[in-house]
This record gives C-alpha cells, structure tokens and sequence, in this order.
C-alpha cells in the first residue's frame, strides 16, 4: 500500500519475505536430502536444511486431491450446478478427512504434530520435528508437495465514474444480498463507511456482518488500516453488499500462509450461509513470470472457485513489467493490476522506486506489477474510501472484489467463468506504455449489459419436405426466441446430438437455410443459434432443437408377378413387393401396365396403364384371344421412389380343348416354304410340341422344342414326290408340366407339292393345233439333288394314261417358275374332257426328284 504524506509518498510495507539465517554449510541441504525418495516434493529447501541440523519446521502439505475433484466435477453434471452446493461441499470435506486420516496413519509417526487442519481444502499445517518425519511424507503417493509456511505482505472520488458504478447502481444493483470477504488486516467497522457498527452486525444497516481473527489475536480491529480501506472500496462499488472481515495479519505486519488458508477454507465452508460471492486478497510476495501451477494457493483458490467464490488478487507493488507476485499468480485467480482513475499531477512511489511524471486516467501506474497472463487492470490511485486515501494494487483489488458483487446480484444462476467473462470481455482496453501488454480495464457497466447468455434453442423448428422424399435436399425453418444481443446465427449438425460449440457443420446467418441428407432413413438434425454479442456470439449446443430429415432414394424391392390367361382376358395377382426404407404408399401403391410384342419398360415408364391403386390383384378384360401379352407390375414407396417392376405375360383363349387351326385339310403348301401353323387351346396350357405326317398318319416326324404361343412358322419339308395325305399333330401342356393336357390333329388332309402345274390346272378350254404355253413351278428341292431333266406329257383319259410331250434337259433351279410352248395339242374327232398335264423332275440318273400333274380336268376341243 501507499499513503500520502503532504508531497511524499511513504512505504509502511514490512520486509518481503522473513528468511531463516543458516548456521551451517550449505551441503548440509544435499546430504539431508540424499537417498530421500519424493524429495522433490520438498518446495523450499530451508526446510530439509532445518531439520537437518535438528530445528523443527512448521510446513503446509498438499495432498492429492484428484478423486476428491473428480468426484466433484459428477456430482455438479448430475445436479447441474454452475459449482459445488451445500451437498457437494459436505462431500468434498467427508473425503479429504477420510483422504488425510488415512495418510497420518500410514506414516504412523510420533515426531508429527497437527497445528491445523483445513476441512475444506487438501492441506494440512503441521510441525515436523525431525527429518525422518519429513522423510515419511514424501515417500506416501498421497502427498503432492510440503511447503515452507511462507508470508506474505500487504500490497497497496474519481474511481467510481471511471467504472461505471453510479449507472448500475442506479439501474438497482448494488451488491445487495451477497457478501463479500476481506482477508486482511481487519477492518474497523466502528467508521461511518459501515454504519458505525458497535458489533458485527448491529446495528442494523451495519454492512460488516462478521468479524474473525486467524492471524494471533492482536486485539484491534485494524492495527494498520489497510483492510479498513480495501472494505470501505468494495462497498463504494457494492453499497449494498455485506462484508466479512478476517484479519490474516500477524503483529510482525505478515500474513502467513497457513493463516490465509485458514480463512479461505472457512469462507469455502460458510459460502452458503454468508451467500459469499467473493475474496478479496490484497497481499502477496515474489515475482513470478509464468502462472504458478505448483503454488500453495493453487488448491484454495480453485477450491473456492468451484464453490462460486471468485478471489480478486492485487498483483504486487514492484514495478514488475514481466511478473506477479503469489498468490495472484495462480491460475484461478483474478489478478489485478492499478491505473491511475484521474489526473493526479506527478507521483513519485518507493514501492516499484518509480516516478510518474505525468498522471491521466487509465494510465497503468509505474508501480503495478503486470505480465501477459494478468487478468485485468482497476483504479488504484488514489483511492479514498472509509477515511483514509492509499493507492496500489490493494485498491485496484477490491474495485473487482465489489463489481463481482454487483454482477452476482444481478446474475445470480450464472457459473463462475461467465462472471469473469463479463469482467475480461467488457473493460476498456488499456495499453501498458511499459511493456506493450494490452489489459481490460474494469467497466462495471459494460460487464453488467455483457451478454453471457447463449440463445435459447429455435422455435418451432421444422423441416421441408416433412415426410420422406427421394432427394436429399431439405429446408430448415424456425423462429427466433428472444435473445438480449440478437440472433445472428445458426449453426446444425446432423445424426447425432453436438458435444460442444466447435462441432457444427457451420452456417452464419439466422435466415432458414438448407441442408442436405447424408443417410438414407430417418436422421436427426440438430440446429442451435449464435447472438450478437459484441460481434463475437455466444452460441451453446446444449440449447439445440432436433427435427428429422426423412430420406430414401432406394427404389422398392420388386416381388412375383403371376398372369392367368382366360378367355379374352388375362388375371394378374402379385406379392412380395418392399420398400425396403420409407414404407410402400397406402394408396397408388401398385401400377400395371400392359405391351404386345415385348414387355414394358423399368419403372413402367410405357404401355398401357391397366391399374394404379393398392390391391394386389386385378383382371385385364376385352383382350384379343390369341394374342401374347406383356404385363410389368411397379411398386411405389412413400418417399416417391418407383420399383423396377416385376414381369409375366399371358395369352388369352376362347378354347377349352387343344384344337389345330391351320393347316386344317384341302391346303396345298410348297415344299421348303415357310407356313404358319396356329391352333387354340385352353388358357391354362402354354407350351406345345408339333408333329407333322406324310402319310395320313402312319409316321410321325416331331419337330423339336417346346413352342410358346399358339402359331409356329413351320419350314415345310421336301418329298421325293409331292404328297397328298399329310397331316399336323398339336400337343399341349400346363407350365412346368411334362404330362400332355391334351393334343389335336387337323381334320383333312393337306398337300405338299414339289413341284407344282401352274396351267393348264383344271377347267381350261384348250383348242386342237393351237399353241398352249405349259406352266410349272418348282418349289423347294432336298438338300443336294439337282434337276438335269423334265420329262412333260398328258393324258385324255384323266391320268390312266399318259402321253409324252416334250423331254426338256437343262439345269433347273428351286423355288423357280418355268413354261414350256406345246405348240403339238393333238387333234381330237370329239372334245376330250378328261385332259391333264404331267411334269416329272429327273436328275442325271433318271431318278424322279418331283411329280405333279394338273389338279383339276381341262378340255382339249
């Protein structure tokens, strides 16, 4: 601290550390500590060069509090809590008694002696009288570190304004129903500041509720005044806050650190009584460049932070423009360091040995101990507050000491980090002319409108298309709850519930937007919001609302198509089909369509619609008998996908037996040309085998297969001589079936011809000595027989007889017509009527390859 004495400024601060002076040599240190398993446990070695030479040594030792801690962190998930409650405390304080019983149990030595225990924290004060206790302890697991009983020294209207206070204060919150405490030199409530109280408490409107010595009892309220000050600022920021007083000083001007653990473990265990939100430590000592994770105030700073209780630390007098002092160093503190709140004219400081010419507000002072992990700047010079002026870090402290208070009535469900939030994120940016360090000046009014508060989930979220659909393309829409800062943003994630802030897919604007199916089925999606909180958002995944993207592109599974012919229509009936994802349509499930000559295309996307519903049968009417047709049967599924299809296809009839229809008797066919045998049959039977008959019957020649469908294009064989007493048989059988349901046989014979008169052919008038011109036709011929001659005649008595007219020898082709000049029609007395032609083919042997004469009579006149 510093206090003003007309133009010079005075230190009354005591020496920086109390060091033990050692008799002995040095290597005493190392022989002390040879051989000692955990030595390096030991934080300060006057220790083990104390006990070495047989002084006794009041240390502090830390035990492992990582169950205890981990145990603590379940229980807050489970209650969500912001920090430890009531219960959680009881727990914590149950297990660290069970945690250092155990331990003084295990080493089981006589020469240790408890000067303190802390319920609340891992540590305990006690006096080692030899080096073997000293030995014992640091060879247990559970004992994290032995520390020296360090001290620590006292570190020390326009502040106001600059803060912003009046305005919050005016807006209501002035600290009222929280508390704050001020471990310090004591606090002299009997002033006016704090209602000019006779007693703690009384009379009413005293703001100093409780008073407590932990240091030796020195009998006064305030031996030095520090604490009076450090108090009387925290209300000047906190009016309606309540303050505990707990004196920590010793009469050597020191503050010790088992004493200082000491209030803190009893401000941790009467946090809920007291609704304490705060500490206030303006003290300290040495310098420290980096933040002291192996501090002794590690454990009761973060102990009391994980109760709610946030410790504002001033961060040292030096000069420092690199280092802190302990315990504000550790990282659960709230260091704080000073700048001017006006202009003072030129300042000159024995602590830090400094001079600051010039003076303005906001000017960090020469004095303030800063480095880049300080957590923020207040006003520390001057300050006037409870009567007496100072300046120093001690009044910058408690300047946050009592905005915490502030923000605690104002807000009081927020966690610990979001009030510090508000502090670090809101204060005026303040350039250290020293080093170049960038710090927040504390502005209560800007930490009291901070938005902290992430948005709550959207409103109403919805999707577009609801319902399962075959794109993947979605439209997200919502509407905004009400946010302090505004929506800004959005952000999503699809399939499973986001696990923090970082774990979204990335949208900024708060308009709906669009998103994309990754999965097929129904996939959740989660959207939470971004405010406008300073530009930078707050955003929480845990206030997300889920809606579902229902996707499916997968075509339905085909199933069986059966098709049942009758007469003049085919029956349909199917089953089997899925849709293997969103569900078939409960209506225009199926659609049939129908084609001749092939079937149906995929999707039945072509032929005729014969039914779109949800049956799974139906009957095809007023169809052609005979005729094939080709049916594919499509499934639609809800999400708008369309099977392939499933195939049959069907031949209706009119015949209820096996019947050939052609060729049916009379019919004279060309050997070697191709002829269309049909014939009819019942619907159920569908495939056939044919028989043909040269010899009305007495042999029969298959023609090989099963045919499909009622007509075959039959290749006529070719006969040595044409023949007149053929036949054609029709076999018919039911669909797998080897046993024939029935066969048929034309009814009259039929001709094949070879060879074929094409004139005279019957019923022509030919005339004696007048030219005729003989017509034939040669048809098919037998695989390698070739025609060499063609021996022509006639006859007058219808074939009894016959007469030559002409043998032709020349080479003759198949499939070929020819005509011969009879220019010798004989002369007759009387008209023949009984006349016919005759044409036998010949190859070179003289063997007869074909034979036909006239069919009918003609007249020779």
């Amino acid at each position: 601290m510093h206090k003003e004495d007309g133009t010079v400024m005075i230190s009354i601060r005591v020496a920086k550390a109390v060091m033990l002076t050692l008799l002995f040599t040095v290597f005493l240190d190392a022989v002390a500590l040879a051989g000692i398993i955990g030595a390096e446990k030991v934080q300060h070695k006057e220790i083990n060069e104390a006990l070495a030479i047989g002084q006794a040594q009041e240390v502090l030792v830390i035990f492992d509090e990582s169950t205890v801690l981990q145990t603590a962190a379940a229980l807050r998930k489970k209650a969500k809590a912001v920090h430890d409650n009531a219960a959680i405390l009881e727990t914590k304080a149950s297990m660290y008694k069970s945690l250092k019983q155990t331990v003084m149990k295990d080493v089981s030595i006589n020469d240790i002696e408890i000067l303190q225990d802390y319920s609340h924290l891992p540590i305990m004060f006690l006096k080692l009288k030899t080096m073997n206790s000293l030995q014992a302890l640091l060879r247990h697991p559970s004992v994290i570190r032995v520390y020296k009983n360090e001290t620590r020294e006292l570190l020390l209207s326009e502040s106001l304004p600059l803060i912003e206070q009046p305005i919050v204060a005016d807006a209501g919150y002035d600290g009222s129903g929280t508390t704050v405490a001020v471990l310090d030199t004591g606090v002299d409530y009997t002033r006016a500041a704090f209602g000019s109280c006779s007693s703690p408490g009384y009379p009413a409107g005293c703001r100093v509720i409780a008073a407590y010595e932990f240091a030796p009892q020195d009998y006064s309220l305030d031996n030095d005044g520090h604490g009076t000050n450090v108090a009387g600022i925290v209300l000047g920021v906190a009016p309606d806050t309540r303050i505990i007083a707990l004196d920590v000083f010793r009469t050597d001007g020191l503050a010790y650190s088992s004493d200082v653990i000491a209030a803190i473990n009893w401000v941790i265990a009467n946090k809920a009584t007291y609704n304490i939100v705060a500490m206030n430590l303006s003290l300290g000592s040495g310098g420290f460049t980096s933040p002291c994770t192996t501090d002794v105030y590690v454990s009761p700073i973060s102990n009391a932070r994980n109760a709610g209780i946030l410790a504002s630390i001033s961060s040292g007098n030096d000069g420092y423009i690199n280092a802190i002092t302990s315990p504000a160093c550790v990282p659960a503190a709230i260091s704080v360091g000073a700048v001017y709140d006006s202009n003072v004219g030129s300042k000159s400081w024995v602590d830090g040995d400094c001079t600051d010419s010039v003076t303005y507000a906001d000017l960090v002072t020469c004095f303030s101990n800063n480095a880049n992990f300080l957590t923020m700047l207040a006003p520390g010079a001057m300050i006037t507050a409870a009567g007496t002026t100072l300046g120093g870090t001690s009044q910058a402290a408690p300047h946050v000491a009592g905005a915490i208070a502030v923000l605690r009535e104002a807000y009081p469900s927020e966690s610990t980090d979001a009030i510090i939030n508000r502090l670090t994120n809101t204060g005026v940016l303040v350039s250290d002319p020293r080093n170049g360090i960038t710090k927040p000046r504390l502005d209560l009014l800007a930490a009291y409108n901070y938005d902290v508060t992430p948005p709550p989930a959207p409103i109403g979220l919805n999707v577009t298309p609801s319902s399962y659909t075959n794109t993947n393309s979605f439209s997200i829409n919502w509407t905004n709850p009400y946010d302090f800062s505004g929506i800004v943003g959005a952000y999503y994630k699809r399939g499973t519930p986001p696990a923090s802030n970082a774990d979204y897919d990335g949208y900024t604007t708060s308009k709906p937007f669009n998103v994309s199916a990754t999965a097929q089925g129904g996939q959740t999606i989660y959207v939470w919001l971004k405010d406008g909180k300073d530009g930078q958002g707050n955003v929480s995944y845990e206030n997300s609302a889920s809606t579902t993207l229902y996707h499916d592109d997968i075509e339905p599974y085909s199933g069986i198509n059966n098709a049942s012919a009758g007469n003049a229509q085919v029956t349909l009936s199917w089953y089997g089909f899925d849709s293997g994802g969103s569900g078939l349509k409960s209506f225009d499930t199926y659609k049939v369509v129908r084609s001749t000559g092939t079937f149906p295309s995929d999707q039945c996307s072509d032929g005729d619609q014969v039914y779109l519903g949800a049956g799974t049968s139906v009957t095809d009417p007023e169809l052609l008998n005979g005729a094939q047709y080709y049916y594919r049967i499509c499934a639609y599924d809800n999400a708008g996908n369309v099977s392939t299809g499933a195939t049959a296809s069907a031949m209706p009839s009119s015949y209820t037996a096996m019947q050939v229809l052609t060729p049916n008797g009379g019919e004279i066919i060309p050997s070697g040309s191709t002829y269309a045998i049909t014939w009819g049959a019942p619907p159920n039977v569908v495939k056939f085998k044919l028989k043909y008959s040269l010899n009305n019957g007495v042999k029969w020649t298959a023609i090989p297969g099963y045919i499909y469908g009622y007509s075959y294009d039959w290749t006529v064989p070719v006969p040595v001589k044409n023949q007149k007493a053929c036949k054609i048989k029709i076999i018919g059988y039911k669909e797998g079936a080897t046993v024939s349901s029935g066969a048929d046989v034309n009814n009259l014979l039929y001709t094949i011809e070879t060879v074929s008169i094409t004139a005279p052919n019957g019923g022509e008038p030919l005339t004696s000595s007048v030219p005729y011109t003989i017509g034939w036709k040669i048809n098919g011929m037998k695989q390698g027989a070739s025609i060499a001659r063609i021996d022509l005649s006639y006859s007058k008595d219808g074939g009894v007889t016959w007469i030559p007219i002409k043998t032709i020898e020349e080479n003759f082709s198949q499939n070929a017509a020819y005509e011969y000049l009879w220019d010798t029609i004989p002369v007759v007395s009387k008209p023949k009527n009984k006349c016919k032609v005759r044409v036998i083919l010949k190859d070179s042997s003289g063997a007869v390859l074909g034979i036909d004469a006239s069919d009918g009579l003609f007249t020779i006149q």
